[in-house]
């Protein structure tokens, strides 16, 4: 019923430094469903929020390891909704954030997530974004090691408290630093 979030963010407005994924690891930008791997699919709810997703203009890395797929990022580069804040963020030109992602088990370990990170902003940093934002949960280690292995700098954190995935509270109402 209640839910706690501290969520904090993290952005980058230069390619990586860390040079690229394995040979194993590669990449494919998808804007439709019917390229989203099914093995991605793992959640019911899935389905529709990639087809909404998609339609709303925000488009998914999906990861392979070996031809296996692996892993799955969204990016979104006008507006996305953070859920967990109570948010709706409107991002300034040339600003994009990735969100929601996810390697599935089995592959957890290898270097997917960071190197899908890396993906993203040699392929978008200087041409379609100067700013790239990402954020998660701060007890999210695996994920906050992936973010900085990326290179992304801390940018910010909000606290907040819903119910029934509704926003109850939220420590900054403002949240300045995601005008920049």
């Amino acid at each position: 019923m209640f839910g706690v979030h501290y969520i904090q963010f993290f952005k980058t407005e230069q390619p990586p430094k860390n040079g690229s994924a394995a040979s194993d690891i590669s990449f494919a930008t998808v804007k439709t469903i019917e390229d989203i791997p099914a093995a991605l699919r793992t959640k019911a709810w899935d389905e529709k929020v990639f087809v909404e997703r998609l339609a709303a203009g925000h488009y998914a890395v999906v990861g392979y390891w070996q031809e296996t797929p692996a892993h799955i990022s969204w990016l979104a580069d006008d507006y996305l909704r953070i859920d967990e804040i109570g948010f709706e963020w409107r991002m300034p030109e040339g600003v994009g954030c990735i969100y929601d992602c996810r390697t599935l088990p089995a592959f957890r370990g290898k270097g997917i997530y960071p190197a899908a990170l890396m993906y993203v902003c040699e392929r978008t940093l200087g041409q379609q974004h100067r700013q790239v934002w990402i954020y998660c949960e701060k007890g999210n280690k695996s994920s906050l090691r992936g973010i900085q292995k990326a290179g992304f700098e801390y940018a910010g954190s909000v606290k907040s408290l819903t119910f029934r995935y509704k926003l109850v509270w939220r420590s900054d109402r403002k949240l300045k630093f995601l005008k920049s």
